[in-house]
């Protein structure tokens, strides 16, 4: 009885220090290794990218989209549309002030006349 539970004990412990030896060694895995005499470790480099996937980055890194020409001349005509609206309304809008400028300059022009005349008629 006493030798069963000494090959027990003595189990127990092969099953501790093997757990400890690979738990150690899952933590020596996750270290980098060393560099041996003259190999550099270095990280796995990034695969090349095409043409289309590099033109793809840099016109999405400006937070723009690439344009055919087709839709450059559709925006450069739709600039031009609202260039010349903002302008025409513009023009509208000075003529609309013009015009109640001049109403202003009428009812003004308006009111001294008649106190004019009122005062002619009061002093006659």
């Amino acid at each position: 009885m006493a030798t069963e539970a000494a090959n027990s004990a003595d189990a127990s412990d092969a099953v501790i220090a093997f757990a400890a030896r690979t738990a150690e060694a899952a933590t020596t895995a996750a270290i980098a290794r060393p560099a041996d005499g003259l190999v550099t470790v270095r990280p796995k480099p990034e695969k090349r990218k095409n043409a289309k996937e590099r033109a793809k980055e840099k016109f999405t890194r400006g937070g723009t989209t690439p344009m055919t020409a087709k839709a450059k001349s559709t925006v450069q005509e739709t600039v031009s549309d609202k260039a010349s609206d903002r302008a025409h309304d513009k023009a509208k809008v000075m003529a609309e002030k013009a015009k109640v400028k001049a109403q202003k300059a009428d009812t003004k022009a308006r009111k001294i006349s008649a106190a004019k005349a009122a005062k002619a008629a009061r002093a006659a």
